[in-house]
């Protein structure tokens, strides 16, 4: 069984392109399946205040979840992330249970295609195979 796990993504890699409404749509298509927490980075300086401002203001109706924006890839101490897709010039942090390498469209069908197979009910009995000895 799942409990409360943390996405992460690199808010960079979508904000104001082509890909941000899909973006959106595909975290809350996920989002259906297993809640979540959505944290967003970017490094300072990459994004300037108003352009964050027009982002959370676009969307704070459709990420109805716990969401956070953060401007450094740092986590605290006590922080974990669950699934973290990072851009492929990126090192993986330590406090990350999974982490995808790669570009943001894949990375979220990866992370859907993850939440599915964690939430799959494990099976009572394990099948078990006796070895055969007597095969020459």
């Amino acid at each position: 069984m799942m409990h409360s796990i943390t996405i992460r993504l690199k808010l960079t890699e979508f904000i104001d392109t082509e890909l941000e409404s899909w973006v959106i749509d595909k975290i809350n298509e996920v989002y259906k399946i297993h809640q979540f927490k959505l944290h967003f980075w970017y490094n300072e300086g990459e994004i300037k205040p108003k352009q964050l401002k027009t982002f959370v203001k676009k969307y704070e109706m459709e990420l109805h979840f716990k969401t956070k924006i953060t401007p450094s890839k740092k986590l605290g101490s006590s922080e974990f992330i669950w699934y973290d897709i990072l851009p492929l010039d990126e090192n993986e942090s330590d406090n990350t249970r999974f982490t995808y390498k790669g570009d943001l469209i894949s990375g979220l069908k990866q992370l859907k295609q993850t939440i599915d197979f964690c939430k799959k009910p494990k099976s009572e009995k394990p099948i078990r195979r006796q070895k055969r000895n007597d095969v020459d």
